[in-house]
């Protein structure tokens, strides 16, 4: 409801303030949309809104510029919309932005003006960019179940990261000639963890459940990479690299797709997200049993640690149940329904 009247009040001021410029139908487009751009505070989406706008006008009189060059024109447009739509899909927090980028350049693209016009749609932008910017201020609201989410997401994401920096150590070669190096990349993935989760218990007050959860993946995370430091002979990995590499990849799938589950525009683009994590969640278990029987075959026989390698298989099994958990928690399908 107070968003809603946010972008009523908005849309009212955008309208008296078009009357008296020109190309004044961009100033009511970019305030009514750049309005409802999500963040999680106030100093963060205004600043979004800013960044938006302004990367908006740029591209919009770049695109007026270059429309009767037709090349130069497909050119640009495949570029600026394959790199934006890539940074959209990797952070999610940012995919409204650079889809609303795109969506201007696309009509700025198809509606050529002279010179003179061009400026002034310029110049409606940057003052449709500061009518929301300021609207975000005064009339802003935090919203924590939006805040929730977008941690959840974060979180997610960086356990994906987590995950396959882990494994991917357990297959380097050089991890001993550059182990500060890699040890590094993960001291600031557990960093980011930490502070992820610190935020989600502080503004988290009913949804205690869910920090267990959290942190019992977590601590699985943390139980499968200490097999670097308890294996001796790191050659053995190279007996399971296709099995680590499957489980690492169906482990990253499962992530993904809870973030998608909690964001409105990618559950749109990525059909059924809730029916496609428990698929995954059923062959990462098929794909530890087969972690198992090599176990059960070769490296109880060859290996100079072999229970290290058991440990190690019951913690993914662990994991695995956990991810179940999570993703058959009714949160997560009210999460994905109500947005």
């Amino acid at each position: 409801m107070y968003q809603l009247i946010r972008i009523l009040i908005t849309a009212i001021l955008a309208f008296i303030l078009s009357r008296y410029i020109q190309q004044g139908n961009w100033l009511i487009f970019t305030s009514f949309i750049l309005v409802q751009i999500p963040a999680d505070s106030r100093t963060k989406s205004i600043l979004i809104s800013l960044c938006t706008g302004i990367s908006i006008a740029i591209n919009v009189f770049i695109l007026n510029c270059i429309s009767t060059q037709y090349l130069l024109l497909a050119f640009y447009l495949f570029f600026t919309t394959f790199i934006t739509m890539g940074i959209g899909l990797r952070k999610i927090n940012y995919f409204y932005p650079m889809l609303v980028f795109n969506l201007f350049g696309m009509i700025a693209a198809g509606l050529h003006v002279d010179f003179a016009r061009d400026l002034n749609r310029v110049e409606s932008v940057f003052l449709g960019t500061l009518l929301a910017s300021i609207l975000q201020s005064i009339l802003w609201l935090p919203r924590a179940n939006q805040t929730l989410k977008y941690l959840l997401s974060d979180i997610f994401a960086t356990f994906n990261k987590m995950q396959l920096q882990l494994f991917n150590i357990l297959l380097k070669r050089d991890y001993k000639d550059y182990h500060y190096w890699y040890e590094k990349k993960l001291h600031a993935e557990r960093q980011r963890i930490f502070d992820l989760m610190d935020r989600y218990r502080r503004l988290s007050n009913t949804n205690q459940k869910w920090i267990g959860q959290l942190e019992n993946i977590f601590e699985n995370l943390i139980a499968l990479g200490s097999l670097r430091y308890r294996v001796q002979d790191h050659s053995t990995f190279e007996v399971l690299e296709k099995e680590l590499k499957n489980i690492s990849e169906i482990i990253s799938l499962i992530f993904s797709k809870l973030c998608i589950s909690l964001h409105p525009l990618k559950k749109i683009i990525f059909k059924r997200p809730q029916i496609d994590i428990m698929e995954n969640i059923e062959n990462l278990l098929d794909n530890i049993q087969i972690l198992e029987g090599v176990y059960e075959k070769t490296l109880r026989i060859v290996s100079k640690d072999p229970i290290v390698y058991l440990i190690f298989i019951q913690v993914l099994k662990e994991l695995q149940s956990e991810l179940t958990i999570l993703a058959n928690d009714a949160l997560v399908k009210q999460t994905s329904e109500r947005i």
